[in-house]
C-alpha cells in the first residue's frame, strides 16, 4: 500500500473517531427535566444562611454540604448545555469548599458569608442559564 493511500485511510478513520466522539458527548448530556429535577433536589439540601445561626454545631452543616457536594458531582456533570457547565462546577466546588470556611466558634464569620455569597450568585447564574435554555 503506497504512503499516500495509508494517510488516507488514516485520515478517514480519525474523522470517524472524531465524530464518534462528539457524537457520544453530545449523547451523553441529560436531557434539560430530568437534570433540572436533580438540580432542584440537591440545591434543597444545602442549608440556608438562618440554619447555621440557629445551629448548636455548623460544623455539622458544613459537613453536610461537603458531602452534598461531593455525592452531586456524578448526578449534575455533565449539565444538559456546555452553557452551564463552568457555573455547576464552581458552585459544586464553593459548596464543597464551604466546609472549610464554616464559621468557627469564636464566631469569625466573614469567609464563611463571603462564601455563602458567591454560592448565592452560582445559583443565579445557573437558574439564569436554565431559563435560557429552556427558552429556545
Amino acid at each position: 500500500m503506497d504512503v499516500s493511500r495509508r494517510r488516507g485511510r488514516s485520515i478517514v478513520i480519525t474523522l470517524l473517531l472524531l465524530a464518534a466522539s462528539v457524537t457520544c458527548s453530545v449523547r451523553s448530556r441529560p436531557s434539560l427535566e430530568s437534570w433540572s429535577q436533580t438540580w432542584k433536589a440537591t440545591r434543597a439540601r444545602i442549608p440556608a444562611r438562618s440554619d447555621f445561626e440557629r445551629a448548636d454545631d455548623a460544623r455539622v452543616l458544613c459537613n453536610r454540604m461537603l458531602v452534598t457536594s461531593k455525592e452531586a458531582r456524578s448526578a449534575l456533570i455533565p449539565t444538559p448545555d456546555a452553557s452551564l457547565d463552568t457555573a455547576v462546577q464552581a458552585w459544586m466546588e464553593r459548596v464543597g469548599g464551604l466546609a472549610f470556611d464554616c464559621p468557627s466558634a469564636r464566631g469569625e464569620t466573614e469567609p464563611f458569608d463571603a462564601a455563602m455569597r458567591e454560592i448565592a450568585i452560582l445559583d443565579a447564574e445557573i437558574e439564569a442559564g436554565l431559563l435560557a435554555i429552556s427558552s429556545r
